[in-house]
């Protein structure tokens, strides 16, 4: 399996009554840690289903295990 290291993420959190503060909290614990995920394809599922916020752009580092 795979791993992934989120390099830039963003996220969409247009119309949510969220500080900077709380917004760069998301981000860093997103790219904080490795990601598994099933195929690379499905890894904005996988962090979208894990976070619980959709992901307008992505960029990552393939770490193969």
């Amino acid at each position: 399996m795979n791993y992934y290291k989120i390099t830039k993420i963003e996220f969409d959190f247009d119309g949510e009554d969220l500080t900077q503060e709380e917004q760069d909290e998301i981000i860093q614990e997103a790219t904080n840690c490795l990601w598994t995920s099933p195929t690379e394809e499905e890894l904005t599922d996988t962090i979208t289903n894990n976070t619980g916020w959709c992901i307008n752009s992505l960029a990552y580092d393939v770490i193969v295990a």
